[in-house]
């Protein structure tokens, strides 16, 4: 992960800090020496620029804020990781791991939640780098390229659509009107529409008006970060 050089109102962990648990102290100033492009905020946030090389050698940056639990390196001390500003040239949504005030929803190992205790935050970090560069994928796949699907409408449709034959994927747009129920399937089946896709299609259609209801709730209710906006 690239960084930018520090700005000279960093400040030092050990002396701003002290009253902090030690384990805490420890974990984040092995990763500011690690990545001399982030500072320690008086509020007791990291603050600085990645970089990320995506195709093409096209370099794009992330002004993130990182907030470490005091309880870290516990379980479940889960780290948060907020873009505050990025020059991909898209808004940054569910479908890209990223929730409406930019906090990032970072993908895991495959075995499950990172042992804070065994990688430390310099450990999580990877993970966030691997994340970061999911996300200039998406921003050119149009897709998110990850192990897991994308978290919002692309995703619930990407999902159905591996249950569903090609020609009926149009028919998970709510705005397509479906065939009636006494039609052939449109996948080739000769089987009539509604003993064959029809359930999975309404479900999906279901599943999607669901979710575009909940982010229009989520987004009425937590502030959008500027990178969003």
């Amino acid at each position: 992960m690239g960084a930018q050089s520090p700005p000279p109102s960093s400040l030092n962990v050990s002396t701003a800090f002290s009253s902090c648990p030690i384990e805490w102290e420890r974990q984040v100033q092995a990763f500011l020496s690690s990545a001399p492009g982030f500072v320690l905020t008086a509020d007791g946030h990291i603050n600085g620029t990645a970089w990320v090389e995506g195709p093409c050698q096209r370099r794009y940056s992330f002004a993130l804020r990182i907030e470490v639990p005091l309880s870290f390196p516990a379980p479940n001390a889960h780290p948060i990781v907020v873009v505050l500003q990025h020059d991909l040239g898209i808004k940054l949504t569910v479908d890209a791991h990223t929730y409406p005030d930019g906090e990032l929803c970072v993908q895991h190992s495959d075995s499950g939640d990172i042992d804070y205790q065994r990688e430390g935050l310099r450990g999580y970090m990877q993970h966030v780098a691997v994340h970061l560069h999911r996300i200039v994928l998406f921003k050119h796949l149009g897709r998110w390229p990850g192990p897991a699907l994308a978290h919002g409408p692309a995703g619930i449709t990407q999902l159905y659509r591996s249950k569903l034959k090609q020609p009926v994927h149009r028919f998970l747009d709510e705005k397509t009107e479906l065939p009636s129920k006494n039609s052939l399937c449109p996948c080739g089946s000769r089987s009539r529409f509604q003993r064959c896709c029809r359930d999975v299609v309404r479900e999906g259609r279901r599943r999607l008006a669901e979710m575009r209801s909940l982010l229009a709730h989520v987004a009425a209710s937590k502030p959008i970060s500027p990178a969003n906006r």
